[in-house]
């Protein structure tokens, strides 16, 4: 039996033309699956074509990672030197994008739902009943399109979980700006907007089991994200609702509803109270005598994972505001 070595340099013309791929030409068809207007869908068909895709680059990744292992094993000398890392790269990032396009596709099918929110007159709420249409409305959708990408994703559990996992954080951004948006908030109307944000951490923390019949209990990290995240905006809806007796008092109770609570915070709860800007002044001297350093990050130990999680946010908007 003949044996066959491979020396680094009978490798490097492999790795070359590896290296020529260009992921530009895929990822710009990815773009050219969208259509035109703001509450364009990809079909079902485009779904599976960029499920398709996802999975074929995993499939990608894995044999290069292969082929990088035998290729040192075959390798004379400077086996140390050699690896595959840009071209695991390349499909890497065409995974990067297919996940981006699902979530943009899932986000666009409850942005409609979420504009009624700011056209809602929250001050004339008369009653609090069952949760408003805009939740329903919203999980809806998600019942609708959910298991399908979970069916087209059967094989890369672990995306389909990043799927779910990005688009929370980037429903929840874009849901917590839309109620900063409201004004006038009335205590019954904070009182509505709370129990509907409750319905909407329920729904969340069921979407990656959403449709089956056997539900599973969500990972830990996706359940911690969406308890923390929907938690925080339940404790600013407390503070809506609470009435405004004394000024030192209103931004104690603030300070210890919202533990991490900064005066940019604050402003925006107070706009959410209708106070206008003017008469916004006394409470943020109070809050910057009570507080007068405020961290950055919520969690000390996750500023590096908040910075990437906030990138890839920033990334998905761009996406969005390409369609409008």
């Amino acid at each position: 039996t003949e044996i066959y070595t491979l020396s680094l340099h009978d490798a490097l013309p492999i790795s070359r033309e590896l290296r020529e791929f260009n992921t530009s030409g895929i990822i710009q068809n990815f773009q050219s699956f969208l259509k035109e207007g703001e509450t364009a869908r990809f079909s079902r068909y485009e779904l599976f074509r960029i499920a398709c895709i996802l999975t074929t680059a995993e499939y990608c990744i894995e044999t290069t990672q292969q082929l990088e292992e035998k290729l040192k094993q075959k390798m004379r000398t400077s086996a140390a030197n050699f690896n595959m890392d840009a071209e695991k790269k390349l499909f890497a990032d065409v995974i990067d994008a297919s996940v981006g396009l699902l979530v943009q596709d899932l986000y666009a099918a409850c942005e409609p739902a979420l504009i009624t929110i700011t056209k809602t007159n929250w001050q004339n709420v008369e009653a609090v009943g069952d949760q408003s249409g805009f939740i329903s409305a919203i999980t809806s959708q998600w019942k609708a399109t959910v298991p399908t990408l979970r069916d087209f994703l059967s094989t890369s559990r672990k995306y389909f979980v990043l799927l779910c996992q990005q688009f929370a954080k980037l429903f929840m951004t874009k849901f917590v700006s839309t109620l900063y948006k409201c004004r006038n908030i009335s205590k019954l109307g904070a009182q509505q907007l709370l129990l509907d944000t409750q319905s909407l951490k329920a729904a969340l923390l069921d979407l990656p089991s959403m449709g089956l019949t056997v539900k599973r209990k969500p990972p830990d990290k996706y359940s911690k994200i969406i308890v923390n995240e929907l938690g925080r905006t339940e404790m600013i809806l407390k503070v809506v609702m609470s009435p405004v007796e004394q000024v030192s008092s209103f931004v104690e109770l603030t300070c210890r509803l919202v533990s991490d609570c900064s005066h940019d915070d604050l402003a925006k709860i107070l706009d959410m109270k209708g106070y206008k800007r003017t008469e916004q002044v006394q409470f943020i001297e109070e809050f910057r005598l009570r507080a007068p350093t405020v961290t950055s990050s919520r969690n000390g130990d996750d500023i590096t994972e908040t910075s990437a999680e906030s990138s890839r946010i920033k990334k998905l908007e761009k996406l969005l505001k390409k369609r409008t």
